[in-house]
């Protein structure tokens, strides 16, 4: 279900609508990646989601982000071991990403014998 909210700002009613994960795609075109992946970042990829539930990624394209997000908490309350072992991938990956930032970088080739 779509967010509406209308607030007031300088005299002036405006009304913000919450919008598609495609509309979001379509203004961040050219950007790279995917945006659905990045909403899932961290979490449960998206193939499991649409594994678990038989829901496509593009019938997701067209939800709107709180509901992909009511969707994602329901399949990881269902599916609560996976989901916290993705979760540890990621903290692994960061954690790995973090060590290798420190390592020294070098330009230098082997040698070849």
């Amino acid at each position: 279900m779509r967010i509406i909210k209308e607030i007031e700002i300088n005299g002036r009613q405006i009304v913000i609508n919450e919008l598609t994960v495609e509309e979001v795609t379509t203004l961040l075109d050219g950007l790279g990646g995917s945006l659905l992946g990045m909403m899932f970042d961290g979490r449960l990829p998206v193939p499991v989601v649409v594994k678990a539930t038989g829901v496509t990624e593009a019938e997701l394209k067209g939800w709107y982000p709180s509901d992909v997000e009511k969707l994602l908490s329901e399949v990881e309350a269902v599916n609560p071991h996976f989901a916290q072992l993705c979760a540890n991938m990621v903290k692994f990956k960061a954690g790995l990403d973090a060590i290798l930032k420190k390592v020294p970088q070098t330009s230098a080739k082997p040698a070849v014998g």
